[in-house]
């Protein structure tokens, strides 16, 4: 009985509830996919010395896996963060999230 109850707070408690639903709905496999396409075109640009590169914003963003994305435009610090660690001058996107 205790090991039951355990497991219960585990599973319901905190976010555990939601990363299993968003897990069950894909969203985390569609967001591992959609990470994975976005460093190949990173890495892509960077070896091809590419001054700029836009990528379309993540359609699949887990709640309990994710915080900041990349902004609209090419200015956002965040943008800029992606751009330094590729050595790219500028990251951008021209789509807005819908989550």
């Amino acid at each position: 009985m205790p090991v039951i109850l355990f497991a219960a707070c585990i599973l319901f408690a905190g976010n555990s509830g939601r990363a299993i639903a968003e897990f069950s709905k894909g969203e985390v496999t569609g967001f591992s996919s959609e990470m994975a396409d976005r460093y190949a075109r990173l890495e892509t640009a960077k070896q091809q010395s590419l001054k700029e590169v836009t990528i379309p914003s993540l359609k699949n963003k887990p709640s309990d896996l994710f915080v900041l994305d990349i902004q609209p435009g090419c200015d956002h610090w965040i943008n800029q963060l992606y751009a330094n660690y590729f050595s790219i001058d500028k990251v951008c996107t021209d789509t807005i999230s819908t989550k």
